[in-house]
C-alpha cells in the first residue's frame, strides 16, 4: 500500500510566476510514502494541519509516483516547469462521506480504483 501526503493550504510567492511553479496549492500532492510511514492509529499519532494523509490499499509507491510530476511545457527533459504538481486532488471533489472523513481525521483510507476517480490533472481535469 501506497500513503499520499497532501496539503491542505496554498504557499504564495509575490512574483506570479513562482507562485504558480514553485508553491505547493491546496490539494497538491507533496509526498508518495509507503504504508509503514503511519500505522493508522489516529490517537496516538494524529495527522496536524496543514496535512491530509490518504493510504491508497492495493497500490505500491513505485505505481502512485507518477503524481509527483511537475507540469511542463513539453515532454522533453529540459521542459520548463510551468506548476509544481501536474496532478492533485481537490478534497471537494470527494463524496460527502469521504470528505467529512478526511477533513475530521485528516487521514482517508480508499482503493486504487477510488483514488483513481478523484486524483486529476489539474489543467485538463482528466483522471489519472
Amino acid at each position: 500500500m501506497a500513503i499520499l501526503v497532501l496539503i491542505d493550504r496554498d504557499a504564495s510567492h509575490a512574483d506570479p510566476e513562482k507562485d504558480q511553479r514553485g508553491c505547493y496549492k491546496r490539494g497538491d500532492i507533496v509526498a508518495v510514502h509507503e504504508d509503514d510511514a503511519h500505522d493508522g492509529d489516529l490517537i496516538k499519532n494524529p495527522v496536524q494541519a496543514p496535512w491530509y494523509l490518504i493510504r491508497v490499499e492495493g497500490a505500491r509507491k513505485a505505481q502512485v509516483e507518477r503524481v509527483l510530476e511537475p507540469e511542463r511545457t513539453a515532454d522533453t527533459p529540459d521542459a520548463r516547469v510551468t506548476r509544481r504538481r501536474k496532478f492533485g486532488l481537490n478534497p471537494a471533489d470527494l463524496p460527502a462521506a469521504a470528505r467529512q472523513a478526511l477533513q475530521r481525521d485528516r487521514y482517508l483510507s480508499v482503493t486504487l480504483a477510488q483514488a483513481r476517480n478523484y486524483i486529476r490533472d489539474k489543467l485538463t481535469r482528466a483522471g489519472l
